[in-house]
């Protein structure tokens, strides 16, 4: 009865290893699966980012490297604080006339400056 009693106690704790074991497993692996359902939205967003791109310089031409070629950083530095503040200004103020601008395309166009500047930068061999 002794015995049976330790075996039993000794089997729930076994099993009670087992189940926490098998969670912290799961829990590792439904970690790892919305790491890479966020990368996999990260790397579908970047491929946004490249379209969107592509059409706006179809539409402007290469008027932001151009710009930035004339007056420096502070032309990017002044593109990226405008969306900036129109984002400020859709999230902060829910009756403003968005003109069709939401703030996932106000993101991405912020998105797109940061990058060409980047872009612009590394041309230019600046640091930075």
């Amino acid at each position: 009865s002794t015995f049976k009693s330790t075996l039993l106690a000794h089997t729930i704790s076994w099993c009670g290893m087992m189940c926490l074991w098998e969670e912290k497993d799961l829990n590792s692996k439904n970690n790892n699966l919305k790491y890479m359902n966020k990368q996999i939205a990260f790397e579908n967003i970047a491929d946004e980012l490249i379209e969107l791109y592509k059409a706006k310089n179809k539409a402007y031409g290469n008027s932001f490297g151009e710009t930035f070629a004339k007056l420096g950083i502070i032309s990017a530095i002044t593109r990226i604080s405008d969306k900036h503040n129109r984002l400020v200004n859709l999230a902060t103020n829910k009756d403003i006339d968005n003109l069709g601008e939401s703030i996932e395309d106000t993101l991405r166009d912020m998105a797109n400056y940061c990058i060409m500047t980047l872009v612009e930068l590394r041309s230019k061999n600046d640091k930075v």
